[in-house]
């Protein structure tokens, strides 16, 4: 279930870094050493449009959907720090590694390794549905509990996903055909070798489709009345549009993307 929203619960700074142009800061509760987020400021810093957008609702949007499907999603939280609006993250343990620092025998069997043998199929669907295309493998956390298997792997980072930020549609707008190539949606390698024909993604697509577009609706809807200056109302329908425009076409789009790959 979604957290719990506590806009006024305090935290402690333990560290804090500007990166590419976004404020970042480490918060640790003054009464659990243990309980750690990290703030992220939910509009782009500066003056450019086109690095402007509602990125803290883009994540905790992101966020209560993968709760739906039950995808290992870091819950969400709207916060505001010192008149800076933002959002906390509950933080993953330290034992964590980006995708990028794995071992390579886990990278080439992840089905073997991982304590969910297709969460790499099921991503990519889910990151396909909600229009994420950053997810690198920054943004792929994997835990090792054992040497041999049984590894957990958390999903972070939606904030450029949805909406993502205005300079996402200078090119194509969202409902152009360039944004139903699955394939620029791939930053991982491991992940095209996960998949050789539809059938490995239908039971995700099943899940997607299986969503009531009342509830998607009703997620954007309650993202607005936590913190209404955090989307607008143009912002949240075009959410709303996308998501009902992709569900329609997702299994069409996957099925002949999977049988042009097959043919090369």
């Amino acid at each position: 279930m979604p957290v719990p929203y506590y806009p006024d619960e305090p935290w402690e700074v333990v560290h804090k870094r500007m990166k590419d142009g976004k404020l970042h800061m480490i918060l640790q509760s003054p009464w659990d050493e243990q309980r750690v987020a990290r703030f992220k400021f939910g509009f782009e810093l500066g003056v450019d449009p086109d690095k402007r957008g509602p990125l803290s609702a883009n994540e905790r949007i992101s966020y209560e959907i993968g709760e739906l499907l039950g995808l290992p999603v870091r819950p969400i939280q709207f916060y505001t720090y010192h008149g800076l609006r933002g959002h906390l993250a509950w933080a993953v343990t330290q034992t964590a590694k980006p995708w990028s620092l794995l071992d390579q025998m886990i990278k080439r069997d992840p089905a073997r390794f991982l304590s969910q043998q297709d969460i790499l199929q099921r991503m990519f669907v889910f990151d396909l549905f909600i229009y994420n295309h950053d997810r690198h493998e920054g943004n792929v956390l994997v835990t090792e509990r054992s040497y041999y298997g049984a590894h957990d792997v958390s999903l972070i980072d939606h904030d450029l996903a949805l909406f993502g930020t205005y300079g996402k549609w200078r090119t194509h707008r969202w409902w152009s055909p360039a944004w139903n190539d699955p394939g620029i949606f791939i930053r991982i390698p491991e992940v095209k070798g996960q998949i050789s024909r539809f059938e490995q993604l239908e039971s995700a697509v099943e899940e997607i489709e299986s969503l009531p577009g009342s509830k998607l609706d009703a997620i954007v809807d309650g993202v607005r009345e936590l913190e209404d200056d955090y989307l607008t109302h143009f912002e949240a329908h075009t959410i709303k549009q996308m998501l009902s425009r992709r569900q329609e076409t997702l299994r069409d789009t996957l099925r002949q993307w999977c049988m042009s790959e097959a043919l090369f």
